[in-house]
Parts: C-alpha cells; structure tokens; sequence
C-alpha cells in the first residue's frame, strides 16, 4: 500500500469519477420523486384509516423502517426478478422476461423508492395532520368539495411544512444511493472502488469520492433552502 497521499491522483479520480455522477443523481433523484408520490398515497390512507389498506400500509412502513437499507436492496435484486417470474407464470406461463438485460440501476431505483416511500409517508403524514382544521372546516362551509380542499388548502401547506424534512430525506438518499455499488451499479462510489482496486490507492479514491459527495449535498442543501424561501414569501402575499 502505498504511504504517501498523492494530491495529483485525488484530482484525476475525481475527474474520472464525475463521469459516474449522472448515476448516482439518476438512482437519486428519481427514487425520490417516485417514493414521495407513492408515500403521498400511503400518508392518505393512514389518515383516513381506510380498512385492510391501512393495516398493510402499517406493517409495510415497519418493515421497511426497521431494515437496513442494503437489506432492502439485495431482496429486490435477487426478489424481484423471482417475485415477476411467479406472478407471469400465474398469468401466462409462456411469457418470459430476461433479467439479465435489465439494468442495475433499475433494481437501485425500485429499491431506494421503497425505502424513500416508507420514510417520506410518515414526514407527509405529519404535514397534512399539522394544517388547521379550522381551514378545513371554512373551505368545506363555502362548497368545496374534500378533493378540491386537498389540492388547493392541504397539500400547499403540507408541501411548506415537510419540504426541510424531505430535504434531509434526500440528502439521506443521495448517501445511501453509495450502498448501489453491492447490486452490480457503477455510480462514483462503485467507481472509486474499482480506481482503488486497480491502483491499491483506496484512501484517496474514497477522499475524492467523499469530496463529490459533499459538494453534491452543499448544492442540494442550497436549492431546498431557496425553494423553502420562495415557498415562505409566496404564501406571505398569498394570505395579505
């Protein structure tokens, strides 16, 4: 191993691995948008304590809050392709799907959506139930319809509330989208292990990938706080 931290071989790392990065904002970004949808829905039902719905919705933000996220993405790289094939033999057995031509990333998706749904719900949960019932109260008074107090009182509020909670969540996503590299996914991280590998310079392989991590996390960190200001001052002139 070598003993002497080589600056210049930090740099050229971090260049090659920024060639990796659209990866990792794609098994990033998407999860996030794709969970927070899908925990929308599950945060509705708890609400609404909707029969047998809300008992599943239960056990299944427990279960996926109570394992370890690198858990959850080796059950969907090795459980999905097994859970599809059963359920196509149920309906059709001579239709095939080759797994093997999928992508890695798209098992990193599907995996980091469950776990962003599972947290997201509960933070959305939240948002909602924290809105003023006298609002409500008043928007259905005038007519509204429980839809129409949804989308025009609930959810513009609920959105301000959790927006600093979901930017935490997908700083969170963007670290844990590290853990893809165990499915086969080639991101910066999974990059940075094959630089090491080749050259035995793990230590500044990691420094320059922890170095893109961090400054990732600094411009997200930003544009969710400009976004929280925007949305502040955008209800200050809605409500004078």
């Amino acid at each position: 191993m070598n003993q002497n931290l080589d600056f210049g071989f930090i740099w050229d790392t971090g260049l090659l691995l920024l060639e990796r990065l659209p990866t990792t904002l794609l098994i990033s970004f998407v999860p996030m948008i794709c969970g927070t949808l899908l925990a929308i829905g599950i945060a509705l039902v708890r609400i609404y304590r909707i029969p047998v719905i809300n008992q599943m919705c239960i056990l299944y933000v427990s279960f996926i809050r109570g394992t370890p996220t690198i858990v959850q993405l080796l059950l969907v790289f090795y459980g999905l392709p097994w859970a599809t094939q059963a359920l196509v033999g149920l309906v059709n057995p001579s239709w095939a799907f080759d797994f093997n031509k999928m992508p890695a990333e798209t098992f990193a998706i599907v995996a980091l959506t469950i776990a962003t749904s599972a947290y997201s719900s509960e933070l959305l949960r939240s948002a909602i139930e924290s809105v003023d019932r006298g609002q409500l109260e008043a928007a259905e008074s005038i007519g509204l319809r429980p839809w129409q107090v949804m989308v025009k009182i609930v959810f513009p509020q609920a959105a301000l509330n959790a927006l600093p909670n979901l930017g935490n969540t997908l700083l969170g996503l963007i670290k844990d989208s590290s853990l893809a590299f165990t499915v086969s996914v080639v991101d910066i991280m999974g990059m940075a292990k094959i630089v090491g590998a080749r050259s035995l310079r793990f230590l500044e392989c990691y420094f320059a990938v922890s170095i893109i991590y961090w400054i990732v996390c600094i411009v997200v960190e930003l544009v969710v706080k400009l976004a929280e200001r925007r949305l502040s001052v955008s209800r200050r002139s809605l409500a004078q």
